[in-house]
């Protein structure tokens, strides 16, 4: 008894494991997607950069003060600009954050303590409209998809069965000949009758599934790619077996996804700039807009016709 619940035990952590380590490795595929797919321009390097989309992906909102110390001086006479978290400390009838406390995450000195006042002191921004963080939404699809991954590599081991073949210590030489003609695709194969019933193949019986299973995946994988605001034909589709009209739907939807993320941070930089005298500029580096060909003459016969 006691063997078989530490062998139960091992089994159940290597499937811990390997359901940990596709999600791990879906993580990072779409979180340096969403960190490569944005530009900024201005007074911003990269580190800030990089920093500010991790808050947005992590905590979905991020604040932004002035370095005063260090405006008017030669290296940087426009002063600094600095990114932290903040904890909302005062809300107005509109339900939006009015005072905030600065996070201080690495216990440096130039961080204001006490209550900064919004658009007078700092300036918050957020992922979304929602103010959710950019992670809630993608970790739903990342578990869906996982659960996927597990079923197909499920499925796939059930057709991995190898076979049994039964025989005595003496006639195991025999046997192995046997099958590595089989295994060569003899087509010819001359063995004893009493032999037949030996060649036995262990079929699991479980049907393939695994196209249907990979389809669904691509589904879940299109909306995510969809939220993202990154191009997505849908799936199983060719740009040659679209019409005109269902691309452009698609690079609509697409495009209303991305602006939901973009329009956000832009707002959010328009207040710096305008608050601390900054020019920071955000963009989309890969745009959401799939080419399409014109209509093709079959397509306009059929317009033709429907509108006779």
């Amino acid at each position: 008894m006691a063997k078989s619940k530490i062998f139960m035990r091992e089994t159940t952590n290597r499937s811990v494991i390997t359901r940990a380590s596709l999600k791990n490795v879906l993580f990072n595929k779409y979180y340096s997607l969403y960190l490569n797919n944005y530009e900024f321009e201005g007074d911003i390097d990269y580190q800030q950069k990089e920093y500010i989309l991790k808050r947005f992906w992590a905590d979905g909102r991020i604040a932004c003060f002035k370095l005063k110390e260090l405006e008017g001086s030669k290296d940087h006479p426009q002063g600094v600009l600095v990114f932290c978290p903040f904890a909302p400390g005062y809300w107005n009838i509109y339900d939006y954050p009015v005072k905030v406390n600065l996070v201080n995450t690495r216990g440096v000195r130039f961080i204001p303590t006490g209550l900064q006042v919004v658009d007078k002191d700092v300036v918050i921004g957020f992922a979304q409209r929602n103010k959710k963080p950019v992670m809630e939404i993608v970790n739903n699809y990342l578990e869906r998809m996982t659960d996927v991954l597990m079923v197909i590599r499920m499925n796939l081991k059930t057709h991995k069965m190898p076979w049994l073949i039964g025989g005595t210590p003496e006639e195991h030489n025999k046997l192995k000949n046997l099958f590595d003609k089989l295994d060569v695709d003899d087509t010819e194969l001359f063995i004893d009758s009493e032999d037949i019933d030996k060649f036995k193949a262990l079929v699991s019986g479980a049907p393939y599934i695994i196209d249907k299973l990979y389809n669904y995946y691509c589904a879940l994988e299109n909306e995510l790619r969809e939220f993202l605001g990154f191009q997505n034909l849908g799936v199983g589709e060719k740009k040659e077996h679209l019409i005109t009209s269902e691309v452009q739907a698609n690079n609509s939807l697409v495009e209303a996804n991305q602006n939901c993320l973009l329009d956000s941070m832009k707002e959010f930089f328009e207040r710096i700039n305008d608050l601390f005298g900054i020019d920071i500029k955000v963009s989309i580096k890969v745009s959401s807009v799939l080419p399409y060909e014109e209509e093709s003459e079959l397509e306009k016969d059929v317009q033709d016709q429907e509108d006779f």
